[in-house]
């Protein structure tokens, strides 16, 4: 459209022209200029134009540019002599903005804004066939921002208000993921979850943190079903007593990912909350050393999975463990954590069906893991142990356990040769928890050396056991065997000789039976 009206002539006219006319001209001269009765400039007007009885126009006019308006009184007289300014249409007229610098009019600007939106009135639209026209407080409100209600995220500024506000929002939308964009966001209550569906989600767990300033509060207390907590960091900016993540009530199918949590006491503790499907991968979870409690403590999880995560006490010499389970978990997942440091890797108490496979306890962990009398039906399969002196304790009496052989899957790390050098009447316990092949030189005649039941009893027959005694001691040796040995022949090698014994454990005897002997070397 490239002519404007003359709305204000048209429709309103002048009354004291009335019957009149009116000529137009180039601004500032008699040079006549051409209008239109048509919004295109198609349909040009002779002039003078006519006016009725209210002096309004009989016929639209449309100018294309500025021009020079006389308007005449019915006898001739020359009433208004102005210079019409307004003959360029207002989405025509140019547009001078850095923000815009591919466009030049207002008509350009509003084009570009529809094509970006994609709908008509202001509306967006889909580019896929069959989308509908929708507002865009509607589309952008599928994706909930926390600062949406007013969270700065600056690390100063108190945001628990904030996430309290989006929570209800959440909360009332019948669920959804509210979006913490990258800052710091600082809350002084813990947040509470409390209903199906309502996630966070950050933009990952090193920009996307919520620091509790309380030095007793929780974090986050989940009271919700199925929902997830995604890509963001859980900080206690002091020493605290609280728990990074706990649940409240009886719920299932939680996850944690990407998650790290700092500081706290406990960073997941189901504070004996029956959690079903309670899901943690891929986090760091790092316990506030001075409280010295667990990164993970779980008592009555039902099949949770704890997959692909980094966790640490945070300072040595702390009785802190980074796993306990204990009362009525059950079923539960322990696999490919990385344990850097911790009193105690993983505590087994009272639990049934755990599956240990592939986790990595660092030099560190003071005891890769312990397991009570109560507990069953663990399985233990490819667990590497960097620290040879780490320890291992299992009190399970149990038969109902399945355990990799200790020489060849959960002690995977640095199988070694040890000797040991006996002077006195006394007992030599191998510890097949750590070395493949052991050496035992009694260095004094006259004395017997009785050779104890291993360090680990195995669950199962295979693992074997490689033991050389010898007699370096210029007299006669004793040897003598445990309870649990079954062998051929008395053992006596000569000075300067030794024997070397290979024993299997058989379950269905259980012994450690002799399968092959040297001559005295």
């Amino acid at each position: 459209m490239a002519a404007q009206l003359l709305g204000d002539l048209f429709l309103n006219g002048i009354a004291a022209a009335s019957s009149g006319t009116a000529r137009f001209y180039q601004p500032n001269t008699l040079v006549p200029v051409t209008v239109y009765s048509d919004d295109a400039a198609t349909q040009a007007i002779t002039q003078p134009v006519p006016l009725d009885g209210s002096g309004k126009s009989i016929v639209p006019v449309y100018l294309t540019g500025p021009a020079r308006m006389i308007v005449y009184t019915s006898n001739g007289a020359q009433y208004l002599d102005v210079t019409r300014v307004d003959g360029v249409r207002a989405e025509s007229t140019a547009l001078s903005n850095a923000l815009w610098p591919s466009v030049s009019s207002l008509d350009a600007m509003a084009t570009a804004l529809a094509t970006s939106l994609g709908g008509t009135s202001g509306n967006f639209k889909a580019s896929g066939t069959g989308a509908v026209n929708r507002s865009v407080q509607s589309k952008n409100s599928e994706q909930v921002s926390v600062k949406d209600f007013g969270a700065v995220g600056n690390g100063v500024a108190d945001d628990t208000g904030a996430f309290v506000s989006a929570i209800a929002y959440a909360k009332a939308l019948g669920g959804a993921v509210i979006f913490l964009p990258a800052g710091n966001y600082l809350i002084s209550s813990a947040l509470t979850l409390n209903n199906d569906g309502v996630s966070l989600k950050g933009t990952g767990s090193l920009t996307s943190v919520i620091t509790q300033s309380s030095s007793t509060a929780n974090g986050i207390i989940v009271a919700g079903n199925r929902l997830f907590l995604e890509d963001i960091g859980i900080v206690a900016s002091t020493t605290s007593t609280g728990i990074g993540v706990t649940p409240s009530g009886t719920l299932s199918f939680i996850t944690l990912s990407r998650v790290r949590i700092v500081n706290f006491g406990y960073c997941v503790w189901d504070n004996s909350q029956v959690t079903t499907r309670l899901n943690i991968r891929d986090c760091e979870l790092i316990a506030d050393p001075a409280q010295a409690l667990a990164c993970i403590r779980l008592a009555v999880a039902a099949a949770p999975t704890i997959t692909n995560n980094y966790m640490s006490t945070a300072a040595s010499g702390v009785s802190a463990d980074a796993i306990l389970l204990s009362n009525s978990t059950a079923n539960a997942t322990i696999v490919g954590n990385y344990i850097a440091q911790a009193a105690s890797g993983i505590v087994l108490q009272g639990v049934s069906g755990v599956a240990m496979v592939g986790n990595t306890f660092a030099s560190a962990v003071t005891t890769a893991w312990s397991m009570d009398a109560t507990t069953t039906f663990v399985t233990d399969v490819g667990n590497t142990v960097i620290n040879l002196s780490t320890s291992y304790s299992d009190n399970s009496t149990a038969g109902s356990n399945t355990y990799a052989s200790p020489l060849s899957g959960r002690w995977s790390a640095g199988y070694t040769g040890t000797s040991t050098s006996i002077a006195v009447t006394s007992t030599f316990t191998p510890n097949n928890q750590k070395f493949n092949y052991q050496r035992c030189v009694g260095t004094a005649g006259g004395i017997t050396i009785t050779v104890a039941n291993p360090t680990i009893t195995p669950q199962r027959s295979g693992p074997s056991l490689l033991l050389f005694l010898e007699n370096q001691s210029g007299g006669a040796v004793t040897w003598s065997f445990g309870s649990q040995y079954r062998t051929s022949a008395a053992v006596n090698p000569g000075t300067g000789t030794g024997i070397a014994l290979t024993f299997v454990w058989d379950q269905a005897v259980t012994k450690w039976v002799e399968m092959n002997r040297s001559a005295a070397v």
